[in-house]
């Protein structure tokens, strides 16, 4: 009884997921299209919620039925009939009417309760569900929904392979992408006449910046061994936190209970949103917090580093060997018994990996951290970019070029040895 209900969840689950994959799809490129048209067309269905609840759910399960849309293939699924064939076009037509309807009964209430003239289309909607009851409850008719339904299945082809331009989905995919770089080509104002027509107007600067001024060696080489410990300290300070975090963010270790559960999800929670926010954003932070300085930029890399290393880590421990833990586990040994002689040897090599990863990530950023008062050589680089002095900010790169390309050589041969 159980393995059913745990086969339909997981049927209803994969139909669901479909479905919302391909509604947005649809939806995205419905605004897709609807920018380029200058705000018009599709946007004014999109901005009204009736025209999104009946519209791209209709679409996308239209989509469904007259095919494997991109939706069943993420989410590996097919429409069937009980026979385990594919369904014929009365099925799929009764799946895709039937699907549309409830996406109205379900959704549609949620917004337009609390509204009268909501209450025609609530009422609408609450007909046809009662109609596709009614009709799933028949003999006749109602058979070609009852029988049509979503089996999980693996979608490889073992027949003859159709050549990718012969299929829909990679025209579809492609149609995508090309709706997506026209929108980015209007949003960023992308323009190649724009980037040759100012190129003049930045010859001096770059004259200036080929001829660096020596003169100012003293002060850079200062200031690129504030930033290089100030990478250092707040990676040292992160590895503990992170070590620490990344056990309870490991679903592998935390999915044996309700309250496991609840401490991965948010551990996950933690790690996703701090590790969202950049370092630049964390500095600006930090420096209304404990002042403009090389604490500040300090401060800001550590708290980005223990979320980042976190994640890393976390899904170190999510691709161990089971078997090493369960053995121990049988033994009846404590949950940080287990850690240390199942988890912690296993993972010991990529997380020394990652470590040299983060340190060389953080020599990188805290090279530009000065340019908001996070302290280092961003610093001088804001200093002399203000001041339009291009010949001082020439020899400022090629420092910082000497010593990221330094810190990559040691960080790629300390990785050759761990690895």
């Amino acid at each position: 009884m159980r393995r059913d209900l745990g086969e339909r969840w997981k049927r209803l689950r994969a139909r669901v997921g479909a479905l919302v994959f391909d509604a947005l799809l649809i939806a995205y490129a419905l605004w897709c299209i609807s920018f380029l048209q200058d705000q018009g067309g599709a946007i004014a269905l999109l901005s009204r919620y009736p025209g999104l609840v009946l519209t791209t759910p209709f679409l996308a399960a239209i989509w469904q039925a007259s095919g494997t849309s991109l939706g069943q293939r993420a989410y590996r699924v097919r429409l069937l009939d009980s026979n385990g064939k594919a369904a014929p076009l009365g099925h799929r037509v009764a799946y895709a009417f039937g699907t549309a309807a409830t996406c109205v009964v379900v959704l549609y209430p949620l917004k337009h309760l609390e509204r009268a003239e909501g209450a025609a289309w609530v009422s609408l909607g609450v007909a046809l569900g009662l109609a596709v009851a009614l009709l799933l409850g028949g003999r006749s008719a109602g058979e070609a929904l009852s029988r049509a339904r979503f089996s999980i299945q693996r979608t490889e082809d073992t027949g003859p392979v159709t050549p990718w331009y012969r299929r829909s989905n990679p025209w579809i995919v492609l149609g995508l992408l090309a709706l997506t770089f026209q929108v980015g080509v209007e949003i960023t104002s992308f323009s190649l006449g724009a980037l040759f027509e100012g190129a003049g107007r930045a010859g001096d600067m770059w004259k200036n910046l080929l001829r660096p001024d020596w003169s100012i060696t003293g002060n850079v080489l200062e200031k690129l061994v504030e930033t290089v410990f100030l990478a250092l300290m707040a990676s040292t300070l992160a590895l503990p936190f992170a070590f620490l975090i990344s056990f309870f963010g490991a679903r592998n270790l935390m999915s044996g209970s309700a309250g496991g559960r609840v401490v991965y999800a948010i551990t996950r929670v933690f790690m996703n949103a701090t590790r969202s926010i950049e370092p630049l954003v964390w500095a600006v932070i930090f420096v209304l917090w404990v002042g403009a300085g090389p604490f500040a930029g300090m401060l800001a890399l550590f708290v980005h580093s223990v979320a980042a290393l976190g994640k890393l880590y976390s899904e170190a421990i999510e691709s161990i060997d089971p078997g090493p833990v369960e053995a121990i586990h049988a033994t009846g040994a404590s949950f940080v018994q287990v850690l240390r002689f199942g988890v912690v040897p296993q993972v010991i090599p990529p997380f020394l990996s990652f470590t040299v990863y983060r340190w060389d990530i953080n020599v990188r950023m805290a090279t530009i951290l000065g340019l908001i008062g996070g302290g280092g050589i961003g610093d001088l680089l804001l200093d002399y970019n203000q001041l339009g002095a291009w010949s001082k900010v020439g020899t400022i790169i090629v420092f910082i070029t000497l010593v990221v390309w330094i810190m990559d050589i040691l960080s790629a041969k300390a990785r050759e040895r761990l690895a």
